[in-house]
């Protein structure tokens, strides 16, 4: 599979001249916030800025007839900013700095408005989730605090320093990503907040003190969702909520791979002695993903073949405990249990060649399948397993003696 990578726009946030200034201060400036610029680029999408436009741009509508970015691009994020204009949701600004431009914000609902007709995924961050809001009918609280009286604090001078409790439902489309698990701890930088819910969205998620929305979806369209937190401000930190399952959710929606659950991946593959035949699919997504072509397999032999010859990482999908019990005896192992597969596969480096393993070969080509999904394009299937590895005497860690699986005698296939 060579596939390009995912083309996603970005509008630019506005650095605004300052009066009486000579220098460089003078002039408006486009820009992007880098930690979220890069917090998509590595997980392999292609980012273009899309600049804000003039009040003059905007009365004619030209500059928006001529490039229509969603003819052009794959996907949208709505990235964090400065208030949005009251007078987007039928209010006035309640302090002089609490006017937002009406400008720039017009531009982008028009943006949201051409990438949801073209049925392109989009995804709004802190004032992002809040635009898309707007621009679908909704309102905003100008100042939680104010407005609400028992807000928890939800905004500081300095990104990062404030966090708070959310909280989903179980059954909600965060329930999915994040199975057996209902409240996280996010980052927090935002005095607006969503007041009435814009039409056709839903709530995903609330802050836990104070109940304001911090998560919605489009129900029964295109891919929209916004997140009222700060994901990109995550990485790396343990007690934070790790917002990659949303990222890569996103970004499966722009491929036209809409993320199917590791446990699903049986019923779309058909096992008949290692014989795959692929089913087309019909789901609820942009566009229907088109159908995977047969999974690479290789042998134990071939197998260690390409350890020598290609630096190739084998990923073990069996449980923990069985893992300890007994494992291959190679230089580049993991370990990702089937039953995390799903949110730890991003431990998987993309850029080496990667050979899935367990006991029979059977979970191994489950998970195979998955990381095509993903966009993994050098992935492989070991057939037979472990069972054979041990079989062929192959070298291991832990006593072979234990490991009682039935194998196919025959010898070891050629290179795939």
């Amino acid at each position: 599979m060579n596939r390009q990578p995912p083309r996603i726009g970005i509008p630019a946030r506005i650095q605004h001249p300052v009066d009486d200034r000579q220098d460089r201060h003078s002039h408006a400036y486009h820009f992007l916030e880098q930690s979220l610029a890069h917090w998509v680029m590595s997980h392999g999408a292609m980012l273009f800025m899309i600049p804000s436009l003039c009040a003059e741009c905007l009365s004619t509508g030209r500059v928006l007839d001529r490039f229509n970015y969603s003819e052009s691009l794959d996907g949208l994020i709505l990235q964090g900013g400065p208030d949005i204009a009251p007078e987007l949701y039928g209010d006035a600004p309640r302090r002089p700095d609490w006017a937002g431009d009406i400008e720039h914000d017009t531009h982008q609902v028009r943006l949201f408005r051409q990438f949801l007709e073209a049925r392109k995924p989009i995804l709004g961050i802190c004032r992002g989730a809040q635009l898309i809001n707007v621009a679908l009918g909704g309102t905003l609280y100008q100042d939680v605090t104010i407005e609400l009286g028992r807000s928890e604090k939800h905004a500081q001078p300095k990104l990062g320093t404030v966090v708070h409790e959310v909280v989903w439902d179980a059954e909600s489309s965060l329930g999915r990503l994040y199975p057996g698990q209902t409240k996280a701890v996010v980052v927090s930088v935002h005095h607006q907040a969503i007041k009435e819910l814009g039409d056709g969205l839903s709530v995903e998620a609330r802050s836990v003190k104070d109940g304001v929305i911090e998560a919605i979806r489009l129900r029964d369209g295109p891919y929209v969702v916004g997140l009222q937190w700060h994901p990109e401000c995550h990485s790396g930190d343990p007690k934070l909520l790790d917002c990659n399952p949303i990222l890569e959710d996103f970004l499966a929606a722009v491929k036209g791979l809409a993320r199917v659950p590791i446990s699903d991946i049986g019923s779309y593959i058909d096992h008949k002695k290692f014989s795959i035949t692929v089913r087309g699919l019909t789901m609820n997504t942009p566009s229907a993903p088109a159908p995977l072509p047969q999974a690479k397999e290789c042998c134990p032999t071939s197998t260690r073949k390409r350890i020598e010859f290609k630096d190739a990482v084998l990923v073990d999908v069996r449980e923990q405990e069985d893992f300890e019990k007994l494992s291959l005896d190679v230089p580049d192992l993991l370990n990702i249990p089937m039953s995390e597969f799903e949110h730890r596969f991003n431990e998987i480096p993309r850029d080496r060649e990667i050979v899935m393993v367990s006991a029979d070969g059977h979970d191994s080509l489950r998970a195979t399948y998955f990381l095509m999904r993903e966009g993994y394009e050098d992935v492989l299937n070991m057939t037979d397993g472990i069972a054979k590895w041990v079989f062929r005497g192959f070298p291991v860690k832990g006593d072979p003696a234990q490991f009682k699986v039935a194998v196919n005698p025959e010898a070891c296939c050629s290179s795939t």
